[in-house]
C-alpha cells in the first residue's frame, strides 16, 4: 500500500512540473485551450482481498491565475490527509510546502 502510495506521489509532482507555465512558445501568441485536472479520485482494490468498503482517495488541485498549481489537497475517504502548497518566481516554481503533520519546505534550485 505504502508502495502505490508513492507512486501516485510521484504522479503528482509529475503533473505539477509539466503545468508549469512557459512563455517560450512559438512567434505567435495563440492563447491555448487547456483543461486542468481539479479532482482526481482513486480507489485501491486487492484481487486477494475483497473489501465491501474500499477506501476512496482523492487529489484536489487549486491553480493561481496563469494556471500554475497552487495547491494540493490529498483526501483520503473524504478526510484531509496532506496539502502541498506551490510558491513561484515569474512563473516557474521555486518552492513548496508539504504539509502531512509537520510542515516540510522543499526548494527547487535551477541549473
Amino acid at each position: 500500500m505504502k508502495n502505490l502510495k508513492l507512486l501516485f506521489r510521484i504522479l503528482i509532482s509529475t503533473i505539477v512540473l509539466s503545468c508549469s507555465s512557459d512563455d517560450s512558445g512559438g512567434g505567435d501568441n495563440q492563447q491555448l485551450n487547456t483543461k486542468l485536472p481539479k479532482k482526481i479520485n482513486f480507489v485501491v482494490v486487492s484481487s486477494e482481498i475483497p473489501d465491501p468498503n474500499p477506501t476512496i482517495y482523492s487529489y484536489e488541485f487549486s491553480y493561481n491565475s496563469d494556471n500554475t498549481i497552487r495547491e494540493i489537497i490529498h483526501k483520503e475517504d473524504g478526510e484531509s490527509d496532506w496539502t502541498w502548497k506551490f510558491y513561484y518566481e515569474n512563473g516557474i516554481p521555486v518552492q513548496s510546502k508539504l504539509l502531512y503533520g509537520v510542515e516540510t519546505t522543499i526548494e527547487y534550485i535551477y541549473i
